[in-house]
């Protein structure tokens, strides 16, 4: 799951809304030794963010592929070599591409207006009003394009997460990701700064090398078992 950490959130009294968006993740390690590895990641997910006080209403959801190479420092060798446990931490580098939608209408495509009172309503509380004005409720339908005009990026992942131990090949993974991106999600009215987001992922780990190294030492048993005859 993916949930936004940059500037576009409500101060506490206006947090109704949750951000959370699920995501896959697919990665590759070599391990280079018994500590270092080397693993390249691909992510395809949404991130979602709002804010709303009395004065601003700001909302998105942006489509996100990321692709990043990371190094990997595993401690299973190193303090726990016998646990099923094994902590593992990561940094690296990579490309961020993302398209960023807004919620600015409503189902009968009425545009909001948000007033002193927190209420949305569909006139413009400072403008001349067109009779009474009536009050919106939002559809959660991102339909406005507010991408900026650069929509790659470059993104710094870091890492921390166990493994826990299942079998000789399988492993399952729990791991927190916090990503940090050059740029925002909002081409407009959006608060300064660059944007930042989180993933919190689960999955299984399947241990190629280990299958391999496997098949070596039935081999060399094997032979031993020839040359003793």
């Amino acid at each position: 799951m993916i949930f936004y950490l940059g500037n576009v959130q409500s101060p506490p009294g206006f947090r109704r809304y949750t951000g959370v968006r699920p995501s896959a993740h697919l990665s590759l390690e070599q391990r280079f030794g018994k500590v270092v590895g080397l693993s390249a990641n691909f992510m395809y997910g949404r991130c979602a963010g709002e804010k709303k006080s009395t004065s601003e209403f700001l909302n998105f959801e942006s489509q996100l592929i990321t692709a990043d190479l990371r190094i990997t420092i595993n401690f299973d060798y190193i303090l726990f070599k016998s646990a099923m446990i094994a902590p593992y931490i990561e940094l690296g580098a990579g490309y961020l591409h993302f398209n960023t939608l807004s919620d600015l209408k409503d189902a009968n495509q009425k545009q909001y207006f948000l007033w002193d009172d927190g209420v949305i309503r569909d006139q413009n509380q400072t403008g001349t009003l067109q009779g009474i004005p009536e009050v919106l409720n939002r559809d959660f339908t991102y339909e406005t394009d507010i991408t900026p005009p650069n929509r790659n990026t470059v993104v710094f992942p870091a890492s921390a997460g166990f493994k826990f131990k299942m079998h000789n090949y399988w492993d399952i993974n729990l791991g927190f990701t916090y990503n940090y991106m050059l740029g925002s999600f909002m081409g407009q009215n959006s608060a300064p700064g660059n944007d930042s987001f989180g993933n919190l992922n689960m999955g299984i780990i399947y241990h190629f090398a280990q299958k391999d190294q496997g098949y070596e030492e039935l081999r060399k048993i094997r032979e031993e078992f020839k040359n003793a005859k």
